[in-house]
């Protein structure tokens, strides 16, 4: 899987993550989280190979990520990004269908049977022959999972895949919030590791296995999931006080403490 060593990445005269060990947990889904500008989305591009390290290392089964072939790495890892969403006047089912081209040049029957049952799974079935610049934002969010679902087909079945999510559940509802990470969490099951960068801590801390809590491009906390949840480290790292409580469901819920009346702003 990926390892991480001591990873930075600079940009723009920016050092957007500085230092990273991290060791991707097969079988787990691994959640991101941390403030806006933490550094999330660009450790997650370094996941990918999308950016290459600037310094420390970034490993795929041991060797540079880098160094892999990219056809054979786009088999086995998946990509959804916070911003997949385009208005190409594609039908859906075609948008789907990409996620085949890694493994075959021109779609088959079986092709488009793993690419309805992608869409079944992401409960975007309904829309297959909509164009995607008609859809709505959650909408289409959902057609971009399906394509990574329908590029990973092989790598579920082999049980040596990774599926890489920035904000997953930007623009879902309730219930598509709830049907995505239940489903990234039955793929863990099925021996992929899955990585999800989320903003909602009580998503996180109701679904993720692992936790990584970043800040000002650190890893401030890695590990089990209710050992990095906590009221205490995310206070510091998303600079807020929370309080907690048990939710219904028995599992921890968080929430913001507003500021005393007497407190002065900004304080």
């Amino acid at each position: 899987m990926i390892t991480l060593e001591q990873a930075s990445v600079e940009r723009g005269g920016r050092v957007l993550v500085r230092g990273v060990d991290l060791v991707l947990q097969p079988d787990a889904l691994t959640v991101i989280l941390g403030a806006n500008g933490a550094g999330k989305t660009s450790l997650v591009r370094l996941l990918s190979g999308e950016w290459r390290p600037t310094g420390g290392r970034v490993l795929w089964d041991g060797r540079p990520l880098a160094d892999e072939d990219r056809t054979a790495l786009a088999r086995r890892r998946a990509v959804v990004s916070q911003h997949s969403g385009h208005d190409f006047p594609f039908r859906a089912i075609d948008m789907v269908l990409m996620g085949r081209l890694p493994h075959v040049r021109r779609p088959e029957a079986a092709d488009y049977a793993i690419a309805h049952a992608a869409m079944e799974q992401a409960g975007i079935a309904a829309h297959a022959g909509r164009r995607v610049d008609t859809l709505s934002g959650g909408e289409r969010q959902r057609v971009h999972f399906a394509r990574a679902l329908a590029q990973l087909h092989e790598a579920r079945q082999a049980r040596n895949g990774v599926l890489l999510l920035d904000e997953p559940t930007a623009h879902l509802d309730l219930a598509h919030q709830e049907r995505v990470l239940a489903l990234a969490r039955r793929l863990t099951r099925e021996g992929l590791a899955v990585v999800a960068v989320l903003h909602d801590i009580n998503l996180a801390a109701m679904h993720a296995d692992q936790a990584v809590l970043m800040k000002s491009g650190r890893v401030v906390a890695a590990g089990a999931a209710d050992a990095v949840i906590t009221r205490t480290l995310l206070g510091a790292a998303l600079d807020i006080s929370l309080a907690e409580a048990t939710g219904a469901c028995g599992r921890t819920v968080f929430y913001p403490v507003p500021p005393h009346p007497s407190q002065p702003k900004g304080a």
